[in-house]
């Protein structure tokens, strides 16, 4: 009998073994060269790690960047938290990015902007999502104030851009201009540089 359960040992551990290295995912994004607002995210369940840079524009508005890459293409997402009374307007619908992969800069059209409206509007249904192009004023709606949830105090307005290069070790994001509570701002330039990492899948798909 030693015998044959040390053998169902090793095939229950084998089995385990196979399940879990099949589960075994490898992240890839870029992450944020930054002295503060770098966050990490560290992947669970069925997402996996990635990283983002959190910013302050001007009282009221705050913004976010994070890359990633797929197997076919590799993009950027961003977007920009408004409270009540604040407003901010791109100055030029262009975001510059530089790479040493690459000759010379690569300018990218920023596409609209998206606010999901959860609550839905009249005539509309739940989920909706107002677009707003790259030159549009954005201000706080109030379209999902009705929500009683501490995320939605805020109207985000988000949006990506897929990059039609193959991606670079390592990149600089420069946004546009941008005009925010009347006030006219260059937000830094700032580095990302990418990342692998492996992390266990641990949702069922």
């Amino acid at each position: 009998m030693g015998d044959v359960s040390a053998i169902m040992y090793r095939c229950f551990v084998a089995v385990i073994a196979l399940l879990v290295t099949g589960c075994v995912q490898t992240a890839t994004y870029y992450h944020p060269i930054a002295s503060e607002g770098v966050h990490v995210d560290p992947g669970r369940g069925c997402t996996g790690p990635s990283a983002s840079y959190n910013f302050h524009v001007e009282r009221g508005i705050n913004g976010f960047i994070s890359a990633s890459v797929g197997q076919d293409s590799w993009g950027i997402y961003y977007g920009f938290a408004l409270e009540k009374g604040a407003k901010l307007k791109m100055l030029n619908p262009h975001i510059e990015i530089y790479s040493e992969k690459w000759e010379g800069l690569h300018t990218v059209r920023m596409p609209p902007f998206r606010l999901s409206v959860y609550g839905g509007l009249p005539n509309r249904q739940k989920g909706y999502i107002k677009y707003y192009e790259p030159l549009d004023e954005l201000t706080y709606t109030g379209l999902n104030k009705k929500i009683d949830v501490d995320y939605l105090t805020k109207d985000s307005f988000q949006s990506s851009v897929t990059i039609d290069k193959d991606y670079p070790e390592a990149f600089t994001l420069k946004l546009p201009k941008m005009l925010a509570n009347g006030t006219k701002i260059q937000l830094p330039a700032i580095r990302f540089e990418y990342t692998e990492k492996r992390y266990l899948l641990t949702c069922i798909q």
